[in-house]
């Protein structure tokens, strides 16, 4: 029987199935741990996304704002009808469109439009809509935002990449608790030993080598390596490769006593009349 010093030595990676079957028989430290630092890393990823995608598009537009501008009372308060692009970049694109036209095109693979009534964010996925809640009162001027931005955005980015850590975590652990009885189920029926505790650290650290795959789509997509499309594309293989090692790494765990192929070559090291072969 191993020891929980030498598990612990073997579970160090989950890059590999073997590596993540290591974890169903680590301690729970072990595969927090590892999960905490992946975590850190899709917060790291997301906030370079900010920094190189995001928020130079946030800045530009800012700038560009008049001098008078607010959303109050469930309304985008304009000093004119027109519709207004305050940035153009091709990850970000901004525009106000006060009287609702739906003229505003569309530059960037993500646009954020200010409307008379509403906030849209528009992709390739489609739009999503948030409405202008009457308790808002948002100034929307260059006078109040900029030293605002100035000062905040630090902040922000923070937020988000924290949110996206913590995010992350939970959903790990609600994945794996979904992926666990099918782990075991694979388990079981390959004569492979594990508890249902073990299945839901391996199903756990499955998760991990599609996360690090997203990221690197990520940071690839901030630098301009790779575009929206091979993000998406990215993303969905992600999902392939949690499952993929959901499926497989219980094939790695050590056999069951008794288990066909667990038994050792009855051959080896055989003694016949007391004497070992020679």
């Amino acid at each position: 029987m191993e020891s929980k010093e030498t598990v612990n030595s073997l579970a160090w990676q989950p890059l590999t199935f073997g590596g993540v079957a290591a974890f169903s028989r680590a301690s729970f430290s072990r595969l927090w741990a590892m999960e905490v630092i992946a975590a850190l890393i899709s917060a790291a990823s997301i906030i370079c996304l900010f920094y190189m995608a995001w928020e130079p598009s946030l800045r530009e537009a800012i700038t560009r704002l008049p001098d008078v501008g607010a959303i109050h009372g469930g309304y985008l308060e304009w000093s004119n009808s027109t519709v207004v692009r305050l940035s153009d970049s091709a990850f970000l694109s901004i525009a106000i469109d006060p009287s609702d036209t739906g003229e505003t095109g569309q530059v960037g693979d993500v646009q954020l439009e200010l409307r008379r009534t509403h906030l849209r964010f528009r992709s390739l996925l489609g739009h999503i809509s948030i409405p202008y809640l009457p308790q808002w009162k948002i100034a929307m001027d260059r006078v109040k935002l900029e030293p605002w931005w100035g000062a905040w955005h630090p902040v922000v980015s923070a937020a988000l990449g924290m949110s996206v850590g913590v995010g992350l975590l939970l959903v790990w652990g609600l994945l794996a608790a979904i992926y666990a009885p099918l782990a075991r189920l694979i388990a079981h029926c390959a004569g492979r030993r594990t508890t249902l505790a073990g299945s839901w650290r391996l199903a756990s650290a499955s998760l991990m080598p599609g996360a690090l795959l997203a990221n690197a789509a990520i940071i690839a997509y901030s630098f301009g390596q790779i575009n929206l499309v091979q993000l998406l594309f990215a993303g969905l293989l992600h999902l392939a490769v949690g499952w993929i090692f959901v499926l497989v790494s219980p094939l790695r765990l050590p056999r069951v006593d008794g288990a066909p192929g667990s038994s050792k070559n009855p051959f080896s090291g055989s003694r016949i009349g007391g004497q070992s072969d020679q």
